[in-house]
């Protein structure tokens, strides 16, 4: 975007990485894992660091005074704690000199990983907007029942990570491959392949989220038509196998969220 002198948009791109995936779910996460001195504790601070100083060193073109502040506690912190935190070449001496960052070509991008945690973002996100739809106190730990078929070790594993930012009572946070019994009286929620409960017992407005799951089916539905004839047409023959692979895998998640939809509204009719 700089070499474009699409300034604006690197700016918007900046903040929305900063604020909207370092600060708003890094961060939270890394907290977690020094709290509970987690295995990998000191790879989260070293990382914490490094995405620090690349945001600060990207950011400075833009808040030029309060970056160079911002950094100059970072790097004086790090030269001074006995592990001798340091990005990958030695600090200068103030950000207005210091280096641009340039892409890690040694670090391989483990896609997977990025596709789960993605996944597990969604599911807190989801449970957020029903806890503020249903206005409930932001300190008031809920339940959570989970059938999460083939992910059900990756939601166990995330468990501490979920619990605590969706504000779920972790004594009372199930997750099955099948859950036995649906709870009755419950707001169901669909994410990808999994279905979450959460017994919101005399705060559930049964019409409100029979129009809710309704609302969400058309969405989802469009979704569906429009796959399927892109799918038909020559969008088939014509775009690379793997293009086309991805499009038929994503068409069938949706034909499977919104099968999970209409079980959902037939159970609260």
């Amino acid at each position: 975007m700089f070499d474009t002198y699409q300034y604006g948009e690197a700016g918007r791109q900046l903040y929305d990485f900063f604020w909207g995936e370092f600060a708003d779910w890094y961060l939270e996460v890394a907290k977690l894992q020094i709290k509970e001195g987690e295995e990998g504790y000191w790879r989260s601070v070293k990382t914490m660091i490094k995405v620090l100083d690349a945001c600060l060193r990207m950011l400075h073109p833009f808040i030029p005074f309060v970056t160079e502040e911002i950094w100059d506690h970072l790097r004086i912190a790090c030269l001074q704690h006995p592990a001798g935190f340091s990005p990958d070449r030695p600090w200068e001496e103030a950000l207005m000199v210091a280096e641009w960052p340039e892409i890690g070509v040694d670090h391989e991008i483990d896609f997977e990983a990025i596709k789960e945690f993605s996944f597990i973002m969604d599911l807190i996100r989801s449970i957020r907007n029903v806890r503020s739809e249903k206005k409930v106190e932001a300190g008031q730990k809920i339940v959570c029942k989970i059938q999460a078929g083939e992910s059900v070790e990756l939601i166990r594993s995330m468990k501490t990570v979920i619990t605590t930012l969706a504000h779920l009572d972790p004594e009372r946070f199930e997750v099955a491959e099948e859950l036995g019994e649906i709870p009755v009286d419950s707001v169901p929620l669909v994410i990808g392949s999994i279905e979450a409960y959460l017994p919101l017992s005399g705060m559930v407005d049964l019409e409100a989220e029979l129009d809710r799951i309704s609302r969400e089916l058309g969405v989802v539905e469009g979704q569906i038509n429009r796959l399927r004839d892109l799918l038909a047409g020559p969008f088939s023959t014509r775009a690379p196998k793997d293009v086309v692979e991805k499009e038929e895998e994503k068409l069938a998640q949706l034909e499977e969220t919104a099968q999970k939809l209409l079980s959902q509204r037939e159970s609260l009719s």
